[in-house]
């Protein structure tokens, strides 16, 4: 597809996700007119912490986002723990990445910056035609060649264009013969999340207040990464241990766990940290997996993108998961 076009196109994205929200905003502001199709009622984020570099970042304020009104906190350090005691054995100052790179580092709740995308999408003024967002409409046929889409509901719609963001387990691709190749890792992973008020009532606010990443191990498999967000009223782990604990082969991001669970996975942890979990909320759990590099295909028609978003989490801070907004691009 030309990088630019003098006449706006109608575009159908896939998933009102956030890749599916960044393509509708990038698209927008290029005076596109973009339908956004969501299988569900609504395209509520789930998750926990987000961070966006300043290579993310820029985006955000390229595009008219409300940055501030997704709260984010703006990290200043980087700390890691001795495994079992907590003990500080490295800490990095980030530095002004606002001055070395021209935005902040920061760390979102997921929720935070979804809904605000959403506003940029479909409600606020700014550059570009408003997105239009079409819900229970689940895609279930795609015409490449034709620029037409089925769904579920037994409504049909054509577009010039047509991006499919419907996630990693993605329904679409398959219809234009993209068909990676999963395998299981021999990670998993817990995420979870638990409120300021609970942490200075446990005596855990240092957590909130070193507007840092920080992590307990990282030499194996198993890794501890917490990291505030939500204006600080939030704080956000991420857990990974080896597979064969609990052979987890369930697909999905929202296996719900406990925290009895999490304590029983990690019993030689930090003292700290295991009172962080046994107060923990909004626990989940999911298996990580391999998938097979998948590039970016463009039917010759130029009727077709292919985004892939790769919600894979790795050993850093969820790979900074505004991968996903900049593969939009």
């Amino acid at each position: 597809m030309p990088s630019r076009t003098d006449t706006p196109l109608n575009v159908a994205v896939i998933g009102a996700g956030l890749g599916g929200l960044a393509a509708a905003i990038a698209l927008r502001r290029q005076q596109h007119h973009v339908t956004v199709y969501e299988r569900h009622d609504f395209a509520g984020e789930v998750g926990a912490s987000l961070s966006a570099a300043p290579n993310g970042s820029k985006f955000l304020e390229r595009w008219g986002v409300d940055i501030a009104a997704a709260k984010p906190v703006i990290l200043k350090n980087l700390i890691m723990h001795e495994w079992k005691d907590g003990k500080v054995l490295n800490e990095f100052g980030l530095g002004d990445y606002k001055a070395k790179f021209g935005t902040d580092y920061n760390n979102f709740h997921r929720i935070d910056i979804h809904k605000q995308l959403l506003k940029s999408a479909f409600e606020e003024p700014g550059e570009g035609p408003k997105c239009i967002l079409e819900i229970n409409h689940k895609a279930i046929e795609i015409d490449a060649e034709a620029g037409v889409i089925r769904f579920e509901n037994g409504q049909k719609a054509t577009a010039d264009l047509i991006v499919a963001a419907d996630g990693i387990r993605s329904l679409t691709r398959e219809q234009m013969g993209i068909t990676p190749q999963f395998e299981m890792s021999t990670s998993c992973c817990y995420r979870c999340i638990i409120g300021a008020d609970k942490l200075r009532a446990l005596g855990l606010e240092d957590y909130i207040n070193n507007q840092a990443i920080e992590y307990w191990g990282g030499f194996g498999i198993n890794k501890i990464v917490m990291s505030p967000c939500s204006d600080g009223d939030v704080v956000s782990c991420y857990c990974f241990y080896p597979s064969e604990y609990n052979n987890l082969r369930d697909d999905g991001w929202n296996i719900s766990s406990s925290p009895q669970q999490l304590l029983a996975t990690f019993p030689d942890l930090d003292p700290r940290m295991r009172t962080l979990m046994a107060n923990a909320e909004d626990i989940k759990m999911w298996r990580c997996k391999y998938i097979q590099s998948v590039s970016l295909r463009v039917e010759r028609e130029l009727r077709t993108q292919y985004t892939a978003i790769n919600h894979i989490h790795t050993g850093l801070k969820a790979r900074y998961a505004f991968s996903a907004t900049q593969r939009t691009l």
